[in-house]
């Protein structure tokens, strides 16, 4: 991913249940700025004193409810951007994707469905 590409967004976190799901929360969205950024102490360029750490960070080009939406899934879960393919603009809506489906283990029994609901 660089400045320039375009990328969609996923929110990976547990549901009320605690499934893990992944669903997309935005789509052709464009990247202004790619970095990193760190904490603790840098020695040079590549290496870091005592245990620092760090991230890479990723400036996205948004709507102000875009970025309400991101607020809200950023404390929610795992943020992820996924590079789109060259030229492609089209939307998609996603039902989102939980960790059985993709397994393919199939739905939950009803059983251990309605178990796990709160009362």
């Amino acid at each position: 991913v660089r400045t320039g590409s375009r990328v969609d967004v996923l929110v990976a976190l547990r549901d009320e249940i605690g499934r893990q799901v992944a669903k997309l929360v935005m789509s052709d969205v464009r990247v202004l700025a790619v970095g990193t950024r760190v904490e603790g102490q840098l020695v040079d360029a590549k290496a870091l004193v005592g245990g620092g750490t760090a991230s890479p960070i990723v400036t996205l080009e948004v709507t102000p409810a875009q970025a309400e939406r991101l607020a809200v899934v950023e404390g929610q879960g795992t943020i992820q951007v996924v590079l789109r393919g060259f030229g492609s603009h089209d939307s998609v809506a996603t039902p989102g994707a939980d960790a059985r489906a993709v397994l393919g283990l199939g739905p939950l029994p009803a059983a251990a469905t309605t178990a796990a609901l709160p009362v």
